[in-house]
Parts: C-alpha cells; sequence; structure tokens
C-alpha cells in the first residue's frame, strides 16, 4: 500500500515539475518576443533625424518623434495600449515602461560608451544611435511563484 502512495506521489511531484517547466519556457518565449519588440523600436527611434540639420550633414534626433515612434512600436508589437498598458489580446499582463531612451546624435563625440550600473548595460556606439531600457512583468501561470520583472536593453545605431 505504501507502494503505491509513494508512485502517487512522484507521479504529482513529476507533474508539478513538468507544469514549473512548461511555465518556464513560456517565460523564455515572452522574454525573445518582449527583446524583438524593444530592438525595433530602438530602431524606429533611432530613424526619426531632423532633417534640417540633417540638409546641412549632421545628425540631430528629434526627440519627441522619437519617443513617439519608439512606443509606437512597442505598442504594435507588444499589443499594449496608449498608455503602455496590456490589452486583452497582450501576452503581458503588466504595464511596460519606458525607464532610459537615450539619443546620442552629432552633438556627442565618439565612440560614445554608456554605462548604466542600475540596469546593468553598457554599450559603445561608433555612430549616432539610440540607447533604449523597457521594463516589463510578466505574471506566470503559478501564482506562488510571483511574477517576472524583466528590463530589457537595445540599442541601435544609424546608418549614414
Amino acid at each position: 500500500m505504501y507502494k503505491l502512495i509513494l508512485v502517487i506521489l512522484m507521479a504529482v511531484a513529476c507533474f508539478v515539475l513538468y507544469a514549473v517547466q512548461m511555465d518556464e519556457e513560456a517565460a523564455v518565449q515572452v522574454f525573445f518576443q518582449l527583446k524583438h519588440a524593444v530592438n525595433r523600436a530602438a530602431h524606429a527611434a533611432a530613424q526619426q533625424v531632423d532633417l534640417h540639420h540633417l540638409a546641412d550633414g549632421y545628425i540631430i534626433y528629434d526627440e519627441e518623434a522619437a519617443r513617439y515612434e519608439a512606443e509606437r512600436y512597442l505598442r504594435l508589437n507588444l499589443k499594449l495600449d496608449e498608455r503602455l498598458q496590456p490589452t486583452e489580446h497582450s501576452f503581458l499582463k503588466g504595464a511596460v515602461m519606458v525607464r532610459e531612451l537615450l539619443l546620442i546624435d552629432d552633438s556627442h563625440t565618439f565612440p560614445y560608451h554608456y554605462e548604466n550600473a542600475q540596469y546593468d548595460y553598457d554599450v559603445t556606439l561608433y555612430k549616432p544611435g539610440v540607447i533604449l531600457i523597457v521594463e516589463a512583468e510578466y505574471d506566470r501561470m503559478f501564482q506562488a511563484i510571483g511574477p517576472i520583472i524583466w528590463q530589457v536593453k537595445g540599442a541601435a545605431e544609424i546608418i549614414r
């Protein structure tokens, strides 16, 4: 009899471990989608050059347009609303926050080394570009484990 109980307990433990592993795999897939969205948003922001300065041969970013395009790409790729809150079709459950949007243009010297100890990120830009750090929360299937909070980093350089 005790062997039957042991087998049942082992089966339950194996199913729980399998479910936790499936939850981890789902989280990794969401992280990859989030990383791709951040990279696309950084590239979109890097394209927002002030045309008046560009005519003079300088790459100076239009900050308002760059922020708008970065947030627009995040909204489209992550299925967020205007306030960067997830919609019902989004795979995220928590808010997405743009923690850092840094525009490195021709007013800086290159190579430009960016270092942020708070988010454990450093990158060197050799041309004008954009640095983007986004924070997102992912609710796991098992509420006892707690949500995952990611700080996803991306950078994009503009091609001259």
